[in-house]
């Protein structure tokens, strides 16, 4: 299906259309873009079928393509089943982005599966330094790790400014990955991590 905006348009509202993000091109039209600010793609199926083994490497590189958006400023993505195979999938693809940096200053991840090991790689959108060498305790069934990380590739939202991450499944050790990326490089201001099992 083809996707048709105004070129001028600086806000879209993608929310709650059944859209699976695996399936469509949507995300990489998106892209087409530049003056888009403000995107909402809340209640979607962003994450694909809800398997953390599933990969979804469509949805991520349009996710990419999305945050390499010269001008957004904000994204919206709550309650789109996004679990640690999605986040890793998309770090994947912000790390093969020719862009550098994002201007992206709002990222809403609330209401989804994310998990230690999500964090882990959400991370890595922060900080391209992040090692790929996991801790022993993550669960290899929901993070396969990839090798020859190269912290001068892809691009790093280290602009951002709010992070809202609430009504997931982050415990304290989600939260230290995050603490770590984000205090080494990033201007963020406000991290919202409510409702969330931190024990």
């Amino acid at each position: 299906d083809g996707f048709t905006s105004s070129s001028s348009s600086h806000s879209l509202d993608l929310s709650a259309n059944r859209i699976s993000f695996g399936r469509t091109n949507i995300l990489s039209e998106l892209s087409k873009y530049q003056s888009l600010r403000h995107l909402k793609l809340s209640s979607n199926l962003v994450g694909g079928s809800g398997s953390l083994m599933t990969r979804n490497t469509t949805g991520a590189t349009g996710i990419a393509s999305v945050l390499a958006l010269k001008c957004l400023e904000s994204l919206c993505m709550q309650n789109c089943n996004i679990g640690a195979r999605c986040v890793q999938d998309i770090a994947h693809a912000l790390k093969h982005s020719q862009k550098r940096t994002s201007s992206l200053l709002f990222l809403d991840l609330r209401r989804n599966k994310l998990d230690d090991s999500a964090c882990y790689f959400l991370s890595q959108w922060f900080n391209r330094s992040t090692s790929d060498d996991m801790s022993r305790e993550q669960d290899a069934a929901t993070a396969t790790i990839t090798n020859n990380n190269d912290s001068t590739q892809g691009i790093r939202l280290s602009n951002l400014k709010n992070l809202a991450l609430d009504d997931n499944k982050i415990t304290h050790k989600g939260l230290s990955h995050l603490i770590d990326a984000l205090a080494e490089d990033c201007m963020l201001k406000r991290l919202s991590i409510s409702m969330n099992p931190l024990g």
